[in-house]
C-alpha cells in the first residue's frame, strides 16, 4: 500500500476522531451564565467589535430600538469570548443582540462571528430566531423552533425586515418581554432553556455546574464543521435562505 495512503488515513483520523475527543474533554458551558456589563470604551475590546456594536446600534434604532447596556457573559463555552449589546423595540415587543464572538486559543483574540440575532418565544412555547452569523449551527435542530440563518445579510435593518415577515408566517402570540429590570435574567433564562432543550436531544448533559458534550454531540457538533459535510451544510443553508427570502417576497 503507497505510504501516502497511510498518512493520509492517520490524517483523516486524528481529525475525525481525535478532534470530537479534544472537544468532548475540553467544551463546558456554564448551568448559571452570568452577563457581566461590559464597557464599551474599554481599551480592551478589540476595535472590531466596538465598531460592529456601534453600526448595529446606530441601524436598528432607526427602526424604534434602543440600546439596553452592553454585555461580556461568563460561562458560555471554553476558549471563546462573547461581548453583546442588547437593544429593545418595546412597542413591538421585539429584542435584538449584536454579538461579537472570538476564539482565545493561542493566547490572542482571534475573531469568529460579528452578527445581529432576534428572537421571540410564542405564548405555545414556540419561537422564532433570526441571525446572519457565519458560523454553521451545530447544535440539534429542534422542534418547534423555526430559524432564519442569513449569514449573507450584513444590513440588520434588512434582518430585521426578514424577522418580521418570518413572525408574521408563524402567527400567534408573542410571550411580552419583561421589564427593563428583568432582560439580563430573561438572557440567562433563554441560554438555559437550549441548554435544556440540547440535554434532550443528548447533545449535552449536566455535570456538576456545567452541561459538557455526550459523546454523540461532540462528534456530531464537530463532523459539522469539517469537510467536506461542512462544505455541504454551508450550501444548504445558503440554497434554503434563498429559497426562504423568495417564499418571503424578499
Amino acid at each position: 500500500m503507497d505510504p501516502w495512503l497511510y498518512i493520509l488515513a492517520g490524517l483523516a483520523g486524528l481529525m475525525y476522531i481525535g478532534a470530537p475527543l479534544v472537544v468532548l474533554s475540553t467544551l463546558k458551558q456554564a448551568r448559571e451564565p452570568v452577563f457581566e456589563e461590559l464597557d464599551p470604551d474599554s481599551e480592551a475590546l478589540p476595535k472590531e467589535v466596538v465598531a460592529h456594536l456601534v453600526e448595529s446600534i446606530q441601524a436598528l434604532t432607526q427602526d424604534g430600538f434602543v440600546l439596553v447596556n452592553y454585555y461580556e457573559p461568563q460561562g458560555l463555552g471554553s476558549n471563546v469570548k462573547t461581548y453583546l449589546a442588547l437593544l429593545e423595540n418595546r412597542a413591538e415587543n421585539d429584542l435584538a443582540i449584536a454579538i461579537g464572538m472570538f476564539s482565545t486559543q493561542g493566547g490572542a483574540l482571534a475573531a469568529q462571528s460579528l452578527h445581529v440575532e432576534f428572537s421571540n418565544l410564542f405564548e405555545d412555547d414556540s419561537s422564532v430566531s433570526t441571525n446572519n452569523s457565519p458560523q454553521l449551527m451545530v447544535t440539534a435542530p429542534l422542534p418547534r423552533r423555526t430559524v432564519g440563518l442569513f449569514p449573507l445579510e450584513k444590513d440588520p435593518r434588512r434582518l430585521y425586515a426578514i424577522h418580521r415577515k418570518l413572525l408574521e408566517r408563524h402567527g400567534g402570540t408573542k410571550q411580552p418581554s419583561p421589564a427593563r429590570e428583568g432582560l439580563v435574567q430573561y438572557l440567562v433564562a433563554s441560554v438555559q432553556r437550549e441548554h435544556r432543550a440540547q440535554e434532550e436531544a443528548g447533545y449535552f448533559r449536566l455535570s456538576g455546574e456545567n452541561f459538557v458534550p455526550t459523546l454523540k454531540g461532540a462528534f456530531l457538533m464537530t463532523w459539522k464543521l469539517l469537510p467536506p459535510l461542512s462544505l455541504l451544510l454551508g450550501w444548504s443553508r445558503e440554497r434554503r435562505g434563498r429559497a426562504l427570502l423568495a417564499e418571503l417576497g424578499l
